[in-house]
């Protein structure tokens, strides 16, 4: 139940935030028992390491 309310309320692929919703989002993740992991067990965060993302921003 927790993980099909937590999928309607999500914020929309393209929806726009203001930099303080952001802040306040990354400051509720982190507040949370399990901030790495979203309510369908996928991870929220990721490790990429300077040459990933260079590579993938054509640098």
């Amino acid at each position: 139940m927790a993980a099909a309310f937590a999928a309607k309320n999500a914020i929309k692929s393209g929806e726009k935030l203001t930099p303080e919703a952001m802040s306040a989002l990354v400051d509720q993740l982190f507040a949370t028992k399990e901030p790495y992991f979203g309510p369908h067990g996928r991870p929220v965060i990721v490790t990429l390491e300077l040459e990933e993302l260079e590579r993938r921003f054509k640098k």
